[in-house]
């Protein structure tokens, strides 16, 4: 992935139909609208929510402009934008929302698939309509990187912008307390067949009141 820091955040823009006329014979792959300067203008919110040192654990948010045209034969996947995952993120499961923005022209079959480690969201057909807005997505466990990517449709062309926002809840802490109750002791047990001592009692009684015997 290109290196962000220092790089001037401007917008560039290409001659698309120029670029279309060399290369449509052909059928070249070729991305207009994020070259170099446009690569650091769709990595702007990934770079804000990484940090200056990548250390920070905030979910990245990834955007590439509505200047972005790609050609290519059709059914071919072309990546759009990357980003690193903090490591804290690494595995664990989040909520990816995806919002393309098309722009004038129709191309349909144009879909774009979000992925991180083995799992793979896909927004179909986000050119179906002239001017439209399509939103749309769904669970993505996290690997290192997220990247977005389109594959293109029968038209071989794709032009058209979007966002892709994660939402990652970190997991409840459950803490859990043990308390230790210490049992009564039992009753004491006095057999039935033993008599109580009570003899000293009963001679101590004759001495303090001796009978009278006239």
């Amino acid at each position: 992935m290109l290196p962000t820091q220092g790089l001037p955040r401007l917008q560039v823009f290409f001659d698309c139909e120029a670029v279309s006329a060399m290369t449509r014979t052909r059928r070249l792959p070729v991305a207009c609208g994020i070259g170099v300067l446009g690569a650091v203008l769709a990595f702007g919110g990934a770079t804000t929510a990484l940090g200056a040192d990548g250390a920070s654990d905030v979910a990245p948010s990834l955007s590439f402009p509505l200047t972005t045209v790609v050609y290519g034969d059709p059914g071919t996947v072309h990546e759009v934008t990357s980003s690193d995952v903090p490591a804290a993120l690494t595995g664990q499961e989040c909520t990816v929302s995806v919002t393309a923005d098309n722009n004038e022209s129709v191309h349909p079959g144009s879909d774009l698939i979000v992925t991180s480690g083995s799992d793979e969201v896909t927004v179909p057909d986000v050119e179906r309509t002239a001017g439209g807005t399509t939103t749309a997505g769904g669970p993505l466990t996290l690997g290192t990187t997220i990247t977005v990517a389109v594959q293109l449709g029968a038209d071989g062309v794709f032009s058209a912008g979007g966002t892709v926002d994660l939402v990652c809840v970190a997991p409840a802490t459950v803490t859990t307390s043990s308390s230790t109750t210490t049992p009564a002791p039992p009753p004491e047990v006095v057999p039935a067949d033993v008599t109580p001592d009570v003899a000293p009692a009963v001679a101590a009684a004759t001495v303090a009141a001796p009978q009278f015997t006239g």
